[in-house]
């Protein structure tokens, strides 16, 4: 007999208290036997923890702040989400963007979308993505791993004191863009208009060797940096023919 997994479910919410145990008895009996849950804030953490503990081995919780309740203090409130991280968490979400809510906000989902990305490669779990009102803007987020090598003379630059390696890690800069069509027939033209964020960090650090002979903790080399903290117009046209 197959066997089914309902991959999406908020069911620790308070509209569904008086239901829960014949949502879950239901749910057994036709054959869906595991219930997977993403969070939405911090004060829905405590709730679906409960359920997943109540209803262990059935029930498996997510930590993640979703885009629509992102506020200013988006950053404390992941935080403070991420406290309640233990073993039992399966994935990162519910996490992406959301035009629909409220497009002030972009600036501030897309940053919480990188943070909890991060968090992800760093726990080695899979996202969950909430898209509302962006499936037609393509949004890319760079993930780098940099690395180099260096050779340390002494202040004359005649003497070679020994070399070092540094590394840099993280998401550099997203960039938004929309296509705009022109013209569609046996000539197709589109143009693509955009702009690149400076999400990336601009303030990595590496420990260097210096001349004295001594490791010092300094800001990295600009090519070391994950960003290049600037606002930058991303412009393309594309035409095409077909016969």
């Amino acid at each position: 007999m197959n066997s089914f997994i309902d991959s999406h479910a908020h069911i620790y919410l308070n509209d569904f208290n008086s239901q829960i145990e014949n949502i879950i008895d239901n749910s057994i009996k036709n054959n869906v036997d595991k219930i997977l849950m993403p969070n939405i804030n911090f004060k829905t953490v405590n709730s679906m923890k409960n359920l997943s503990l109540k209803y262990e081995g059935i029930c498996f919780s997510m930590l993640g702040l979703h885009p629509c309740y992102v506020e200013d203090n988006y950053e404390k409130e992941i935080n403070d989400i991420f406290d309640f991280f233990d073993s039992k968490v399966i994935a990162i979400g519910e996490i992406g963007l959301d035009y629909f809510q409220s497009e002030k906000t972009f600036t501030n989902q897309l940053k919480a979308f990188k943070i909890q990305c991060e968090i992800a490669i760093d726990k080695k779990l899979p996202i969950v993505i909430h898209t509302r009102n962006t499936i037609d803007e393509s949004i890319i987020l760079n993930y780098n791993e940099k690395d180099m090598t260096n050779n340390t003379y002494n202040m004359a630059g005649t003497t070679k004191i020994g070399k070092f390696s540094a590394h840099t890690g993280g998401f550099g800069d997203s960039s938004i863009s929309t296509l705009i069509r022109l013209s569609n027939g046996n000539i197709n033209s589109h143009i693509s208009v955009g702009i690149s964020l400076p999400t990336g960090s601009t303030t990595e650090e590496i420990t260097a060797l210096m001349p004295s002979g001594a490791y010092k903790v300094i800001r990295a080399p600009y090519g070391m940096q994950l960003g290049t903290g600037t606002y930058d117009v991303l412009l393309g046209y594309t035409l095409s023919q077909t016969n």
